[in-house]
């Protein structure tokens, strides 16, 4: 049985994702955004405001759930370039070396809100429902940019535990870091039997997010 993994299809730097699960059966899940900078905390459950992203601390841990687990992402070209990106400027590196870093990101685990009802929103309020985190994350450039990329990784608390040389080019690796790179905002409203529903909420994203 194949590992499981992700089909995605953002909009310039960011749009929707499908989830595909190891049989290869239709998709699961769509509607996540790229952060504009990675974190090792999302706030799960925060009320989302619009225009704005979230508000408060999140819902309790007790009420999120890891949804999926998953190995990879496979990303349209603009989609893979609005990630690096994010990588590049969370790195704070240079526009220069920035323009010809090359990131992937595994070990992915999509983390949830477990129970919506338990959220107390009203129909209408919008919430950040799930979060994608990469336990490892792969960044490849030039190797006269190595000793600046190490220095990015570094001021992160990020620490290297592979790397390899080809052609010129610095590969790296960096694992069990758990930072969350995607999010996905649900809009809550009520099913037929009046119980709370999240519906996928599609609007521009909000600054810093």
């Amino acid at each position: 049985m194949e590992v499981a993994s992700v089909l995605a299809a953002f909009g310039t730097l960011a749009g929707c994702a499908a989830v595909t699960n190891r049989l290869g059966a239709r998709p699961l899940l769509g509607g996540y955004k790229i952060m504009d900078a990675p974190s090792s905390e999302v706030p799960i459950g925060a009320l989302w405001l619009q225009g704005q992203g979230p508000a408060g601390p999140g819902t309790e841990s007790t009420n999120v759930i890891t949804r999926r687990s998953f190995s990879s992402l496979i990303l349209n070209r603009a989609a893979r370039r609005g990630l690096e990106l994010r990588f590049a400027e969370y790195l704070g590196l240079q526009p220069g070396i920035a323009a010809k870093l090359s990131v992937s990101v595994s070990d992915i685990s999509i983390m949830s809100v477990r129970d919506t009802a338990a959220l107390g929103y009203q129909p209408g309020e919008a919430f950040l429902s799930d979060a994608m985190k990469a336990s490892r994350i792969t960044i490849t450039t030039e190797s006269k940019a190595e000793a600046e990329l190490m220095a990015g990784l570094s001021s992160q608390g990020l620490h290297v535990s592979g790397k390899s040389t080809i052609d010129g080019h610095e590969t790296l690796t960096v694992e069990g870091l758990d930072l969350f790179f995607a999010y996905r905002v649900l809009r809550l409203q009520k099913d037929r039997a009046n119980r709370p529903i999240g519906k996928l909420l599609r609007q521009p994203k909000a600054p810093g997010w």
